[in-house]
């Protein structure tokens, strides 16, 4: 059997989520973003605060785990990710625990939701669904926090190598949801539907949704990232 060949400029390997989502990232390593969520649910935990997150769209649920085992309560929405692991997970873990939600994003009953959200975290999910879908959930989610809740958001980027043949990327990001040129497609395992963002954009529409900017960057990838206060 050949060695599994990296594909990328961090040195990650192809792992397939559902077939059209692209690859497994966050059980492979965390970035900057992941460290920042985590450092932030670790200080309040420490202040003996209880802790509600969500992870949006988290796959297998990697950063979940992580921030489960630290001792918060987490909400865990994709519909690939399978209850029987979670269910383990929960049996084995004395802290945190997490409830998983197989649904789509854009269709979640309020009631789905808790009150008083204090952490909210998505890694390269909100492409994957239109701008004025994100921008409907984003508020829906903005109204269900608490006063200092954060959000750790980041998205596919126009500036990526794949950005780059995006047939759609000069479109306005209300118009823009497009599939990725086919070899790029291959390459990285994403057949659905994208809106690539570039980071202005995507600061604009966390404003939008009436979310305070704390910091933001672009990946040497290309790839936004926000930090972002309800």
């Amino acid at each position: 059997m050949s060695p599994i060949k990296p594909f990328n400029i961090y040195g990650d390997c192809l792992i397939p989520t559902t077939g059209s989502h692209g690859t497994n990232i966050s059980q492979q390593r965390i970035d900057e973003l992941d460290k920042s969520c985590l450092s932030f649910i670790k200080d309040s935990l420490s202040k003996g605060m209880s802790l509600r997150a969500i992870d949006l769209g988290g796959g297998i649920g990697a950063h979940s785990k992580r921030t489960a085992r630290l001792g918060a309560q987490v909400i865990l929405i994709d519909f690939s990710t399978s209850n029987s692991e979670i269910e383990t997970f929960n049996m084995q873990e004395e802290k945190g625990k997490i409830t998983l939600l197989n649904k789509d994003v854009r269709h979640i009953p309020d009631d789905d939701l808790p009150s008083n959200i204090d952490c909210f975290y998505s890694q390269r999910m909100i492409n994957y669904i239109p701008y004025h879908d994100a921008l409907n959930l984003l508020c829906r989610i903005k109204k269900k926090s608490s006063r200092k809740a954060k959000f750790f958001i980041s998205s596919g980027g126009i500036e990526t190598e794949y950005g780059q043949t995006y047939l759609e990327k000069d479109k306005p990001i209300e118009h823009r949801f497009a599939p990725l040129s086919q070899e790029m497609a291959k390459k990285h395992d994403i057949y659905a539907h994208v809106c690539l963002y570039r980071e202005e954009e995507l600061c604009n529409l966390l404003e939008k949704s009436g979310l305070t900017i704390l910091n933001s960057w672009t990946s040497t990838f290309g790839n936004p990232k926000i930090i972002a206060q309800a």
